[in-house]
């Protein structure tokens, strides 16, 4: 199923050699290597992701999904609060900063809390639900609200692997309650200046009520974006290429463009939409699971980040693709598809209408009913 991402991914990643190759002056074969790092692993995450994923159980890939997540939300939050000069901590970045690598994570936590039977598994992953959010909010970065933009995308029924509604409010509810007591507590800890939160909450009224044009963030993303246009219109089908640096920031999706082209963005699209064609049979062969349901809010939570940057420079969506990619894996390596059941249980009739006893594995003794009713 997951076979078609060889060729999509080859295919990306020759488009963007041969936009190195015919890149203006001012490519660095340096540069270029340190920016193609994070693209390739794009690509091979979902190799690496289920071949591991086969060797593994659910519950450990999950364990490690819930400590990367809130480690990645806290690096998040240390890096910004470090990089606005109000960190009362005595370092700086300690991991990759990342909005989409925690978010995933988030989204994923929203799950199993509603699925998981035992009180002490729920209470841990609502710990995730609580953490994650905090962590990404203390540093008053207004574009981290999109975390929440998961909640509906993992909404549904439950025998789904999804959250039904009722549930939905439950959790948040609780999780609120814990955040909000805890976010003071939080903010004294990591914040040397007591005034930082009440001037980013004053920033987003002031966009809330309509005077975005007064607020800098707003006017500065403005003026990235005007710039980036000019240069996707020098360079439209294989833009700069990776390796050549720009003297200014842009902080807009069309960062993509500017370094790919046009020809780079459609053929990561492509290689995107085979990735989702992919966990779509999948669910289809094997039955929905709460990897599953978390791929979904991941791809929602890239898309509504798309106004605010672009996801492919966001160094932890390679490493988000590998993650839940092998927490499918470990999944449905876990169960039988649906042609496995239909092939056992012809197999169990037949023997059954000849007088033998159906063979070991075989249906109606082997469970793979029960599994797949489930």
């Amino acid at each position: 199923m997951f076979r078609p991402l060889i060729w999509t991914g080859s295919l990306f990643l020759f488009t963007v050699i041969v936009g190195a190759l015919i890149s203006p002056e001012g490519f660095s074969v340096a540069t270029f290597g340190r920016q193609i790092i994070f693209y390739a692993l794009i690509v091979l995450g979902p190799i690496v992701g289920i071949d591991a994923g086969r060797e593994l159980s659910p519950r450990v890939v999950y364990a490690v999904l819930w400590l990367v997540g809130i480690v990645a939300a806290v690096g998040f939050a240390v890096d910004w609060l470090d990089r606005r000069g109000v960190t009362s901590l005595p370092f700086g970045r300690f991991v990759l900063s990342s909005l989409i690598l925690p978010g995933m994570v988030f989204a994923l936590a929203l799950v199993l809390v509603a699925h998981r039977r035992r009180i002490l598994s729920r209470a841990i992953w609502l710990l995730a639900v609580v953490v994650i959010p905090v962590a990404m909010l203390i540093t008053g970065t207004r574009t981290n609200l999109i975390i929440f933009g998961t909640v509906p995308l993992v909404m549904g029924r439950l025998r789904n692997s999804r959250v039904p509604l009722p549930r939905m409010i439950v959790i948040l509810s609780a999780a609120a309650l814990v955040g909000l007591a805890a976010f003071p507590l939080v903010e004294s800890f990591l914040i040397n200046d007591p005034h930082f939160i009440d001037r980013r909450l004053a920033a987003l009224l002031t966009v809330v009520d309509g005077n975005a044009a007064q607020d800098q963030s707003y006017s500065w993303r403005s003026l990235q974006y005007a710039s980036a246009w000019e240069l996707i219109q020098d360079h439209p089908l294989v833009g700069l290429g990776l390796g050549w640096t720009l003297s200014y920031t842009i902080d807009s999706p069309l960062l993509s463009v500017v370094r790919l082209g046009w020809l780079g963005v459609l053929t990561m699209t492509l290689y995107l939409v085979s990735l989702g064609s992919a966990v779509w049979r999948s669910r289809k062969l094997y039955g929905p699971s709460p990897a599953i349901t978390a791929f979904w809010g991941l791809i929602g939570l890239t898309v509504l980040s798309l106004p605010f940057g672009t996801p492919l420079e966001d160094r932890g969506f390679g490493f988000a693709i590998m993650l839940i990619t092998m927490a499918i894996s470990a999944e449905v390596s876990q169960r039988p598809s649906t042609a496995q059941f239909v092939t056992e249980l012809r197999t169990g009739r037949r023997q059954k209408q000849r007088g033998r006893e159906p063979a070991a594995g075989t249906a109606p003794y082997s469970g793979a009913q029960n599994r797949v009713r489930g």
